[in-house]
C-alpha cells in the first residue's frame, strides 16, 4: 500500500514537470532558496501545541526574502483527525504581514505491528495574508507523506497545491 502511494506522488510529481518542460515559454531563471527554521513542540491530552521561528533567504540565498514567526494550536479530536488554527506574523525587509489560518488535517497511520512507522497526511488550510495594502486569501491541500525514524527524527517528503484571490496571482 505504501509503495503505491509512494509512486502516485512521484507519478504526479513528474505529470506537473512535464508541464513545465514541454512549455512554449522560456522557464524562469532557477532561484536556489533556502528556508533556516527552529520549531518547538509540546501538547498534553487532545492538545498540542508548537511556536517556529524561520527566515528565508532568496537570490541563491545571499538576500533576506523574510523571517517569521508562528504559532500554532491543535485539537485532535481522535487520532486521525486535526483541528489547526495558525497565526504568522512575517517580516519583510519592507512590510510586515499577519496570516491567521485554519486548517483540518486527516492522518493515515501504517504500522509495523504496534510501532508507528509510516503517516501520511493530507491538509486542507484556509488562509487570510494581511499585507500593508491589501488583504488576499488563500486555499491550500498538502500531501505529506512521514517515515518516523525515532522518538526526535521525522523525515519528511510533501507535495501540495495552492490557489489564492487575488490579482498577480495566475493559476494553481
Amino acid at each position: 500500500m505504501t509503495k503505491k502511494i509512494i509512486l502516485l506522488l512521484i507519478g504526479g510529481i513528474f505529470l506537473n514537470t512535464s508541464n513545465v518542460l514541454f512549455a512554449q515559454e522560456e522557464p524562469k531563471q532557477w532561484d536556489n532558496q533556502i528556508f533556516l527554521g527552529n520549531k518547538v513542540s509540546w501538547g498534553k491530552n487532545k492538545w498540542k501545541y508548537s511556536g517556529e521561528l524561520q527566515t528565508r533567504l532568496i537570490e541563491n540565498a545571499r538576500t533576506l526574502d523574510r523571517w517569521y514567526i508562528e504559532g500554532v494550536s491543535s485539537y485532535m479530536p481522535n487520532k486521525n483527525w486535526e483541528i489547526v488554527p495558525d497565526l504568522r506574523v512575517s517580516f519583510r525587509p519592507n512590510s510586515t504581514e499577519y496570516r491567521p489560518g485554519i486548517g483540518v488535517l486527516r492522518k493515515d497511520h501504517f504500522n509495523k505491528g504496534e510501532e508507528l512507522k509510516h503517516q501520511l497526511v493530507h491538509q486542507v488550510k484556509f488562509q487570510a495574508d494581511f499585507k500593508p495594502d491589501n488583504t488576499d486569501f488563500g486555499l491550500r491541500y498538502i500531501t505529506f507523506y512521514n517515515n518516523i525514524v525515532s522518538k526526535k527524527v521525522i523525515a519528511t517528503g510533501l507535495a501540495g497545491i495552492f490557489y489564492s484571490w487575488n490579482d498577480q496571482f495566475q493559476g494553481i
